[in-house]
Formats: C-alpha cells, sequence, structure tokens
C-alpha cells in the first residue's frame, strides 16, 4: 500500500472490509509515524491495531514477519509508554523472540533479548538479567555490530551494578566505552532506545566515586551528560 498522511484512517474501512492485512499494514505505517514525533501511546494503540488486525487473518498466507516487524518496531514506545517492568513489555518481547527464531529473522534478537534483559533488570529479577547480559555478550562477541556489542556490555556492568559487583561492572563499563571507541558514527539512540557509550561512562564513574576516586568518577559522569 502507498504511504498517507493517515494511513489509520485508510486501515479502518479495510477492517470493515475484512482486508486484514492491509488494514495491518496501514496501522503499521500510522504506528511508524506516531513513533517518529514520540507520541508513543499513539504508536502502541496503532501498532495494537496491527496485531488485532492480523488475529482476524484467515488466508493461508504466513503473518509471522508481518507480525515480527510489528513487534519489534512496537517495542520502544511500548518500554517508553507502558514502562520497562511491565508484563506486556515482557509479552511483547517474548513472542518477539519466538518469531525470530521460527522465520530464521535473526538478525532482531539481539534488540529482542536486550529489550528482556531490561524487563528483568526493572522487576527487578537481577540474576536473570546478568545471565541474559552474559548471553548477549558472548553473540555479540564475534560479531561486527559495534553498537551491539557496546550496548551488551552496558547491560552486563548494570546487572553488576546492582548486584554489588563494582569491579566487574567497572570493568564492563570500560569495555563498552573501548568498545565504542573503534567506530565513527553516530549511535543509533531512535533503534535501541539509549545513547549505550554514554550510560557506560555514567556506571563507570559512579563506580569510581564509590571507590575513591572522586574527581575521576565526576570527570566521567560529566562527560557522559556531554555526549547525550
Amino acid at each position: 500500500l502507498e504511504s498517507t498522511a493517515e494511513p489509520e484512517l485508510v486501515a479502518q474501512p479495510l477492517t470493515a472490509a475484512k482486508r486484514y492485512r492491509e488494514a495491518a499494514e496501514c496501522f503499521l505505517q500510522a504506528g511508524r509515524a506516531a513513533a517518529a514525533r514520540y507520541a508513543n501511546p499513539e504508536a502502541v494503540a496503532h501498532f495494537t491495531g496491527a496485531l488485532d488486525a492480523l488475529e482476524a487473518v484467515t488466508s493461508s498466507g504466513d503473518t509471522n514477519e508481518l507480525e515480527l516487524r510489528i513487534r519489534i518496531e512496537m517495542g520502544v514506545p511500548l518500554n517508553a509508554s507502558a514502562g520497562y517492568a511491565s508484563e506486556k513489555v515482557e509479552a511483547n518481547f517474548l513472542r518477539a523472540e519466538e518469531l525470530c527464531i521460527s522465520t530464521g529473522l535473526t538478525s532482531n534478537l539481539f534488540f529482542v533479548r536486550r529489550s528482556l534483559w531490561n524487563f528483568y533488570l526493572d522487576r527487578p529479577d537481577l540474576h536473570r538479567s546478568r545471565d541474559l547480559a552474559k548471553q548477549l555478550l558472548a553473540e555479540t562477541s564475534c560479531g561486527e555490530n559495534v553498537e551491539e556489542t557496546t550496548l551488551a556490555h552496558r547491560a552486563l556492568a548494570t546487572s553488576y551494578f546492582y548486584l554489588g559487583a563494582i569491579g566487574d561492572a567497572a570493568r564492563e563499563a570500560e569495555a563498552g566505552i573501548n568498545a565504542w571507541a573503534t567506530s565513527n558514527g553516530d549511535f543509533d539512540v531512535a533503534r535501541y532506545g539509549e545513547d549505550g557509550p554514554a550510560i557506560c561512562r555514567s556506571y563507570l564513574g559512579v563506580v569510581q566515586v564509590l571507590a575513591g576516586r572522586v574527581d575521576t568518577g565526576l570527570a566521567n559522569c560529566a562527560a557522559s551528560v556531554e555526549t547525550q
């Protein structure tokens, strides 16, 4: 379907006409547009409309790939509107993980599992978050995606920090900073919902302050704010 100014208005008559897959595509466009202007509750409502439309599809065509696209794009707005610890967040990303595996579209697995890590951290289920962060790091260690490697170190540093393993937290935060130092680009905050290198630096700064290296720690905390 061609893009329109208000695709959600097109989706409604398509739904009434039982053209459910086309309606889902329109709701997806509407959700994407709302997310781009940070209208998070509106975006989630449109993405939810897309998922509802897909549930009504009765043809033999496979809808799993489209459902995965919807759930991936709904991720950041859902986190922002419902909160990282919301059961809706867990349900969305567990289903997305299942779809990544069943469709073979595993390029999205890191994003999905890191979002689940965030959920378990905020519940809080700290040991589960630490184990998932270790899995993320193991899965990115041989890859070429520096953003994902940086975020995996950030995740593990955060889990260690809240578990009281301060030395381990400092090591992982510094590793995240060093990983990103090999990149010349800008961190994709829109996709991941945060600035991974800046957060690594902020955790490193806090840990250094706790360890008595106050000046160095405060400098890193200040630098983390300046980079965002």
